[in-house]
C-alpha cells in the first residue's frame, strides 16, 4: 500500500487529517474507521498512530486543521480587500467555498452535532486573528445574507450530484449570480403598506387552542437535544427522561430517526394548517410570504420546546420544512406558482427548495435571536426587515437598530 503524498508535497500527516476532514463532512465520525481512513490515504492502519495518539486525537488535529485552513483563507481575503466585508472579499469567500465541497460540509455535520460548534468557531478564528464579529450578531440582514448564501451553495451541491458537474452553472458564474440576488433580491416580492403589514400582524397571531395540545415525547426530545445534542438522541435517554421502559418506546417508535421525525412533523403539520388558514384570507404574493413567515414565527415563539429542535430544523429537515406550502383560494399550490417567479440566470429552483429556504431564515432569525438577546418584539420585527430583503436585497438595508 503506497501513499501518494511525495507527489502531491503534503506531507503523510496532513493526508491523513484531510482525508478525514472529507469523511467527517459525510457522516459521523463514530462511524469512521481508522481502516477506512488508511485505505483513502494509501497507508496501513498502525500507519497512523505515527501521527496521532488515538482516533480522538485525530479528530481534534483534524478540527484544528480546520480552524487553521479558515482562518488563513479569511486572512489573505482580508488582506487583499478594502473593507473586510466587501463584494470581492465575498466573492473570493464563496469561490473557495464552491470549490472545497468538503470545508462546507464539515461546518454543517459539525453544527449539527455540537450546538456550541458556531460559537468555538468564531473563539478559535479570534485566537488566530481574525476578526468575525461583525458576522456573528443576530442582525436580520447577517441572517438573510448567511442563510441565503447557504442556501444557494447547497443547492449547486445537490444539482451537481443529481445532473453532474457539466450540467451546472460554473463556479464564476454561479457567484455573480448569488451576488447579484444578495444585492438585488426576488423582484416579484414587493414592499407591503405600513397599514396593510399592521392588519397582517394581526392576522397572524395564533389563537391557543391552534396550538397542539403539549406532548410528552416531544417535551423529552426538546430536553434530551438541550442536554446532549441532536446526535445525543437515543431511545435510553428518551426512556430515562420519560421514566419509561425502551420496550414501549420501541411499541411507539421504530427507532431513533422515526422518534424525531414523527414528532417534529406532528408540530409542523399544526403549523402548516396555521398558515394555510390564513393564506386564504390575503391576495398577493408578497401578503402570503409575509403571513406564512409571521405565523412561523408566532408558531415557534409560543411553542418554545420547539427551539432547542430548530437547529435540527435548520440543517437536517429540509423535506418536512417544505411541506409548509401554502394552497391558494384557488386550491393552487402557492409556491409552485411563486417559484416561477424566482431568478433563473443561471439554475432553476423547485417550490421545494424555495420553502426551505424561506423556512431556515425564519429558524435561524430565532436561534440567533436568542443567542444574542434580542426580545420576542424585536424577533416578531425582524420579519418584516427579512421581507423586505428578500424583495429588495441587503444593500438598500440600513442598521436594523438604527
Amino acid at each position: 500500500m503506497l501513499c501518494n503524498c511525495k507527489r502531491t508535497g503534503i506531507t503523510t500527516k496532513e493526508r491523513i487529517i484531510q482525508e478525514t476532514l472529507k469523511l467527517v463532512a459525510q457522516k459521523n465520525f463514530e462511524d469512521i474507521s481508522l481502516s477506512e481512513i488508511a485505505k483513502r490515504v494509501g497507508i496501513t492502519k498502525p500507519g497512523i498512530f505515527r501521527h496521532f495518539k488515538n482516533k480522538e486525537d485525530l479528530l481534534l488535529q483534524t478540527e484544528n486543521y480546520y480552524y487553521d485552513s479558515v482562518s488563513l483563507l479569511l486572512q489573505e481575503i482580508h488582506k487583499n480587500a478594502k473593507e473586510e466585508c466587501s463584494e470581492g472579499a465575498l466573492y473570493n469567500i464563496l469561490t473557495y467555498v464552491l470549490n472545497h465541497e468538503e470545508f462546507f460540509f464539515y461546518l454543517i455535520k459539525k453544527t449539527v452535532a455540537d450546538s456550541s460548534f458556531e460559537e468555538k468557531l468564531k473563539i478559535n478564528l479570534q485566537q488566530r486573528k481574525v476578526n468575525v464579529e461583525t458576522a456573528c450578531n443576530g442582525h436580520p440582514s447577517h441572517i438573510f445574507a448567511t442563510i441565503t448564501i447557504f442556501f444557494f451553495v447547497l443547492q449547486r451541491f445537490d444539482k451537481m450530484k443529481t445532473l453532474g458537474e457539466l450540467v451546472v452553472p460554473s463556479v464564476e458564474e454561479y457567484v455573480k449570480f448569488i451576488l447579484s440576488f444578495l444585492n438585488e433580491g426576488w423582484k416579484e416580492i414587493q414592499p407591503l403598506d405600513p397599514e396593510r403589514k399592521k392588519e397582517l400582524d394581526q392576522l397572524s397571531k395564533i389563537n391557543e387552542e391552534e396550538f397542539p395540545e403539549k406532548n410528552k415525547f416531544f417535551s423529552a426530545l426538546a430536553e434530551v437535544i438541550v442536554e446532549n445534542g441532536v446526535p445525543g438522541v437515543t431511545i435510553e435517554r428518551m426512556a430515562t427522561k420519560l421514566g419509561m421502559a425502551k420496550s414501549s418506546l420501541y411499541s411507539t417508535f421504530k427507532n431513533k430517526e422515526d422518534l424525531v421525525t414523527k414528532l417534529v412533523k406532528s408540530q409542523l403539520l399544526h403549523m402548516s394548517t396555521a398558515i394555510n388558514k390564513r393564506a386564504f384570507m390575503v391576495n398577493t404574493p408578497s401578503e402570503v410570504l409575509y403571513v406564512q413567515m409571521k405565523t412561523q414565527m408566532e408558531y415557534f415563539l409560543h411553542q418554545e420546546e420547539i427551539i432547542p429542535i430548530c437547529g435540527w430544523l435548520r440543517l437536517k429537515a429540509g423535506d418536512q420544512i417544505a411541506e409548509i406550502k401554502p394552497q391558494l383560494k384557488e386550491g393552487k399550490d402557492f409556491w409552485e406558482q411563486l417559484a416561477t417567479t424566482f431568478p433563473e440566470d443561471v439554475m432553476k429552483f423547485d417550490a421545494t427548495s424555495l420553502v426551505s429556504w424561506i423556512s431556515l431564515l425564519v429558524i435561524s432569525m430565532i436561534i440567533h435571536g436568542r443567542r444574542y438577546g434580542l426580545s420576542d418584539m424585536q424577533l416578531r420585527e425582524s420579519i418584516s426587515d427579512i421581507h423586505y430583503m428578500i424583495g429588495h436585497g441587503v444593500k438598500f438595508r440600513r442598521g436594523f437598530y438604527e
